[in-house]
């Protein structure tokens, strides 16, 4: 069984460690913590804004500004490798 818990770091604190504790049962469990930064997408934004922000991503993508591109088989080669390193 694998869980995904997502959080603000605002909420992490005591009683919640133990309540993850206690949810991963008996014994020793695997526990993985990855702390992200939150986004840059402002938390209120206009419509406006957010329709400026997403036809400027679509600008990228077609003028292929901070893109990558590769062909099925670059694709194949690289999930190889990447599967017989984890």
């Amino acid at each position: 069984m694998e869980a995904n818990i997502k959080l603000k770091s605002s909420e992490l604190n005591n009683q919640l460690l133990k309540q993850i504790k206690r949810f991963s049962g008996e014994g020793d469990s695997e526990i993985t913590i990855n702390i992200k930064k939150a986004s840059r997408v402002p938390k209120r934004e206009t419509r406006v804004q957010m329709r400026a922000r997403i036809d400027a991503a679509i600008k990228d993508v077609e003028n292929r500004r901070g893109t990558i591109s590769f062909t099925l088989p670059e694709f194949e080669r690289f999930s190889s490798l990447l599967s017989k390193t984890s």
